[in-house]
């Protein structure tokens, strides 16, 4: 078996993220691995998936904790080809994104998509994003830059986002205004 055959064999398992393997005259070989971490979870069926910076699934272990990692959840009716469904990836982008700019409102802890394509985005701080439409990025980007400004009031409460209109924020019920 040829050097390029060992690492081709030792990448086709899903947890690995790359594999160099060299050889050593006379009988040494030497392997190294690097296994993917996930970026978030994707709960599809009674499994529970690592999604990697790449859209990659994997089976999570029992090596790694997914309690604070964001969650993807696919809500019932929704397609079953998950790494082929665009929603998917743009789950996976915005994330990704929302870490790159320093998480503001807290870390994202559930996406939730319905099977009309449409996201209900669960933030840590206790607010809670929906987002219709198609254009999931230009909105998240307008959802960052609310969540960025030093001006925003968002503690708690619902923003709901649509490709056509302004984002609409209505408060948490308080006890003065239940």
């Amino acid at each position: 078996m040829s050097l390029q055959q060992i690492a081709e064999k030792a990448g086709e398992h899903p947890r690995v993220k790359t594999v160099w393997v060299q050889r050593s005259f006379p009988h040494t070989l030497y392997v190294g691995v690097t296994q993917r971490t996930p970026l978030a979870t994707l709960e599809w069926g009674r499994q529970l998936f690592g999604v990697h910076e790449d859209g990659k699934l994997f089976p999570m272990d029992e090596e790694v904790d997914p309690s604070g990692l964001p969650q993807i959840v696919f809500l019932p009716g929704c397609s079953a080809s998950t790494e082929e469904f665009p929603l998917f990836r743009r789950c996976v982008r915005m994330i990704q994104q929302h870490q790159q700019i320093g998480s503001p409102g807290g870390l994202i802890e559930r996406i939730a998509v319905r099977p009309t394509g449409n996201m209900i985005v669960h933030m840590q701080k206790s607010f809670t994003v929906y987002m219709g439409g198609d254009d999931f990025e230009d909105q998240w980007r307008r959802v960052a830059s609310i969540l960025l400004s030093p001006s925003h009031i968002l503690s708690e409460g619902t923003l709901y986002f649509s490709h056509a209109k302004p984002p609409v924020y209505t408060p948490a019920p308080t006890p003065n205004n239940k």
